[in-house]
């Protein structure tokens, strides 16, 4: 009857992957079809550019953490300010408003927006879909500055790239944010972030492609949606089809990974860094 206990517990449990999993998740997965799948990688970024590249890979890292910013305790909204908890409050928002519309009669009336479409295929798809097709049919509306043909699908490209780096910041730096008080560590978090997005925009050659910024994004949000649905928790991943007469049945995957446990810390957390060191090796040498 304990064990009984213990097992719905964390069947039940409402904990995914922590952030800097998510984070290095993504890292992994780029880095690791850049060595590895190369034709396949050059077909989406094409030849080796290196403001692209790392531009992508923070793109995949903000997608990789997007999601949880339906989540009100998430770290990256209290890193982020008020721009954080403006697209928190939208995202949580518009969860329950689907949610409300699309539950099957077996549904609860209500429920968390935390893990709920924004945790699903269905929104990482869409949200890279939506990206690329912004970008695309704002890129013919440009002007020139200092000689560079300046686009809006640049601001746009801009905005998510500025998003993805204070994502990136939230999780890696996140003591040293907090440790300077005053809010002074969070502006200079923007700043430095502003930066580094205004650099690599700079660089990105004209005329180039952005149809990858969306998949970037994408590739991101499916590797959370994936890492979530591997723990307790799991995810409505296949929202709108339903199961069991759900529609938002939470689905899950072996090995039912307790989040923040032993399996997260001491398997797959050193596992994706194992990948990202092989990878790079195989980048470098190759």
């Amino acid at each position: 009857m304990k064990m009984k206990k213990i097992l719905l517990k964390r069947i039940n449990s409402d904990g995914g992957f922590m952030g800097p999993t998510h984070a290095l998740s993504g890292v992994a997965a780029f880095l690791f079809v850049a060595a590895f799948f190369s034709s396949f990688f050059q077909k989406i970024y094409g030849p080796t550019n290196y403001p692209i590249f790392i531009a992508a890979l923070i793109l995949v890292i903000g997608g990789a953490l997007l999601p949880d910013f339906d989540n009100t305790k998430s770290t990256a909204i209290s890193v982020t300010g008020i721009v954080g908890q403006l697209i928190s409050t939208a995202m949580r928002a518009s969860a329950r408003a689907i949610y409300a519309v699309t539950r099957g009669k077996l549904d609860k009336p209500s429920a968390d927006p935390h893990r709920m479409f924004w945790h699903t295929i269905l929104a990482g798809v869409g949200v890279g879909a939506l990206v690329s097709l912004l970008v695309k049919t704002t890129s013919p509306i440009s002007f020139t500055v200092a000689g560079r043909s300046i686009s809006l699908a640049h601001f746009i490209v801009g905005f998510f790239l500025l998003i993805a780096t204070q994502l990136m910041f939230a999780v890696f730096f996140k003591k040293l944010i907090k440790k300077i008080s005053g809010g002074l560590g969070i502006l200079m978090s923007w700043l430095i972030g502003l930066g580094i997005t205004i650099a690599l925009l700079s660089t990105i050659p004209n005329g180039a492609s952005l149809t990858w910024v969306g998949i970037s994004i994408s590739a991101g949000w499916l590797i959370h949606i994936l890492g979530d649905t591997l723990t307790t928790a799991g995810t409505p991943l296949l929202f709108p089809l339903s199961h069991k007469g759900h529609r938002w049945w939470s689905w899950r995957l072996p090995p039912y990974i307790h989040a923040n446990g032993p399996i997260e810390h001491y398997v797959f957390f050193p596992l994706f860094l194992v990948i990202i060191g092989i990878s790079l090796f195989k980048l470098i040498t190759g």
